[in-house]
């Protein structure tokens, strides 16, 4: 849009792009594209076909430019999740989370801090962990396979680097307390070993029929 308009890229071009995000996240509208009008109108569309309708909105330019890179990024936050700009206390953890966290092997604890570290304060250990075991359920074994991890309304959402593997949990919802949830986890990992062991010696058989297929052969 900027080129479009002879307009160098720069600091003001950030702020204007903050300031439609979150436009657009309060509309739950996405962006394919922005256009400039000659009456100093922005619009910002979401069309994904050709002949698609989509969505538009209009922000008059000088306005978008009044709103500071905070504040956009504050009403973003909130557009997603209130419990990102909500003011509440960060949650005690208590000597029983303590001693589950520590049950944890090395892999599983930096997986429960890759989730614990994006994840508001104020949501507690056992959220956490249930969705931890919530993310491993479905393909996402460990820290390395975790694209993102963010609030959307009351849930917590773990999204995997392949596509389609995510886990959630509501944060308003009752859930496991952490030590059920390293019960969990330790039986999710128990089968994850049984099926690799499994794997393994399915390959080896394979492996051995050919070798003796070759040598009658």
């Amino acid at each position: 849009m900027e080129a479009k308009q002879g307009i160098a890229s720069g600091e003001h071009t950030e702020i204007l792009a903050a300031r439609l995000t979150a436009e657009a996240a309060e509309r739950k509208q996405g962006i394919t594209h922005v256009e400039m009008g000659h009456d100093g109108q922005i619009k910002v569309i979401e069309r994904h076909y050709a002949f698609d309708e989509g969505r538009c909105f209009s922000v008059n330019a000088s306005e978008a430019m009044s709103q500071s890179m905070a504040q956009s990024s504050a009403r973003w936050l909130d557009a997603r999740s209130p419990h990102y700009s909500v003011d509440q206390p960060a949650v005690v953890r208590t000597e029983e989370q303590w001693l589950a966290l520590s049950k944890l092997n090395l892999a599983d604890q930096a997986m429960f801090s890759a989730i614990r570290g994006k994840t508001p304060a104020h949501i507690g250990d056992d959220t956490v962990a249930h969705a931890m075991t919530e993310a491993k359920s479905n393909g996402i074994h460990d820290a390395s396979r975790i694209d993102s991890v963010a609030m959307f309304g009351n849930s917590l959402h773990v999204t995997g680097t392949i596509p389609g593997f995510r886990g959630s949990a509501d944060v308003t919802a009752p859930v496991p307390s952490l030590m059920q949830s390293v019960s969990v986890n330790d039986s999710q990992n128990q089968e994850c070993q049984q099926q690799l062991a499994q794997a393994q010696q399915q390959e080896q058989e394979r492996v051995q029929g050919q070798a003796r297929s070759i040598s009658m052969g």
